[in-house]
């Protein structure tokens, strides 16, 4: 009997003590701890950030812009020109109409660069791109909005570029 009393005694001093002691290990709620995980953001992440802006810069370009030629048009093109890999570009209007007025049949696009044509090709282009970029210029000095969303295309832009640089150099 005198074994119980003094079992009983000790269980009960116990869980008196670790009351106290969880009592006392308590923070307070404004005291709760953080933890921030910190990672570095994918390549994917600024794959989905360029498409994202660029969509905003040509919807907002192709609403401001009144001449068809210099409109852009994004889709899926193969690579090369006959892979079955596509992959999404934009390009201005007159870029289409001026490789179909130098491309003669699908075969000539494969080594379209090393042909007759090329040269006079590149030169309309370069001009017809100098002009693009002198009305891009003024539809960024005349609407603030628009300003907003080239630079913030750019930026994507230069992000991925940069990201793609430090994978390619990681290998």
């Amino acid at each position: 009997m005198k074994y119980i009393f003094t079992m009983t005694i000790a269980l009960i001093l116990a869980s008196v003590s670790m009351t106290e002691a969880q009592e006392t290990e308590k923070p307070d709620k404004k005291e709760i701890e953080r933890i921030e995980v910190i990672s570095k953001k994918p390549l994917s992440y600024f794959r989905r950030q360029y498409a994202k802006n660029e969509n905003k810069f040509v919807q907002a370009f192709n609403k401001l812009v009144d001449d068809k030629e210099f409109k852009i048009i994004c889709k899926r093109v193969a690579l090369n020109g006959v892979s079955r890999v596509k992959v999404r570009s934009c390009t201005p209007a007159y870029a289409e109409t001026l490789k179909q007025k130098f491309v003669f049949q699908p075969s000539d696009l494969i080594n379209f660069e090393d042909g007759p044509y090329y040269a006079d090709y590149k030169k309309q282009l370069d001009i017809k791109t100098e002009e693009h970029n002198q009305k891009t210029a003024e539809l960024i000095e005349s609407s603030p909005e628009f300003a907003e969303k080239f630079w913030a295309y750019h930026n994507a832009r230069t992000a991925l570029a940069e990201k793609q640089k430090l994978v390619r150099s990681k290998k």
